[in-house]
């Protein structure tokens, strides 16, 4: 496989150059999907989060002592050794804290880039989802593949939700690493009431879907210099006009207008082609 790529990256190259005929957008999705191994060198994201790439990627071990990766069988628990040692840290607070077992969702791939399914952005090493669920026991290993997460929202409103959680949204966005974590909007509004004093909730941002897990983005990583930032966080605790627009009838429609769009293939930084053909 991969004698294979070293082929047909430069062939593919050589194509576009001449104005032929481009791989198509699953093509190139299938291309990433079968890098299983990461790349040599020191650790660097390529790019942003949404179109990138991760040189040196490292895989998180599948359990720890307070731990355990979800669906391993997906391979998307790699990142960057910064996301591998939030994580640890992470679980290691939420345990300390009496909380439960932090159940880690998907993280990217062996080179991190664009995946075949579920995810637009992860693609840089730098996100994790993280599931609210947390047991008191690990999930056995024959569990790890067959369980889905829990949802917390039914019917347009909060559903099992406890102050468990709360304080693991709290825990969860103190390291300085944290860029900002993504929430469903109704989770947002429902810590505006609750915590609208809290100085964190400025970094919980409102997304759709995420009402099983939420998504962990850390900024890019000293030394970087090819990790293109997110766009800043607007000053305040985003609960006003800001919120209103996910509860709006526009955005209903901006969600049904997404679920019609085809998975389109990002523009990579060129870096991305080099790394893939290692």
């Amino acid at each position: 496989m991969r004698i294979l790529i070293i082929i047909l990256f430069p062939f593919l190259s050589t194509l576009i150059a001449h104005g032929e005929t481009k791989p198509s957008d699953q093509e190139q999705f299938a291309l990433w999907e079968k890098l299983v191994q990461p790349s040599k060198g020191e650790a660097m994201p390529i790019g942003n989060y949404s179109a990138g790439c991760l040189q040196g990627a490292e895989s998180l071990p599948l359990s720890g002592p307070a731990f355990v990766v979800m669906h391993p069988e997906r391979k998307r628990y790699f990142g960057h050794p910064e996301l591998l040692s939030y994580i640890k840290s992470l679980a290691s607070t939420v345990r300390d804290n009496h909380l439960g077992i932090l159940l880690v969702g998907d993280m990217g791939r062996p080179r991190g880039g664009p995946m075949i399914s579920g995810h637009a952005s992860h693609q840089i090493g730098l996100d994790v989802d993280l599931w609210y669920s947390l047991p008191k026991k690990a999930p056995r290993k024959a569990e790890r593949s067959r369980l889905s997460a829990g949802h917390f929202t039914a019917n347009g409103k909060l559903a099992h939700w406890n102050k468990k959680l709360t304080k693991l949204l709290e825990l969860a966005i103190q390291n300085p690493s944290v860029d900002r974590i993504f929430v469903n909007p109704i989770i947002k509004q429902s810590l505006c009431r609750s915590e609208k004093e809290a100085a964190w909730l400025h970094k919980i941002r409102p997304w759709w879907g995420h009402d099983d897990h939420f998504h962990v983005r850390l900024n890019c990583p000293a030394g970087s210099n090819q990790c293109q930032p997110g766009t800043p966080i607007p000053d305040g605790p985003g609960c006003d006009s800001d919120l209103a627009w996910w509860f709006s009838e526009d955005a209903k429609k901006t969600l049904i207008d997404r679920g019609k769009k085809e998975r389109v293939f990002p523009v990579l930084p060129a870096a991305c082609a080099a790394l893939s053909a290692q």
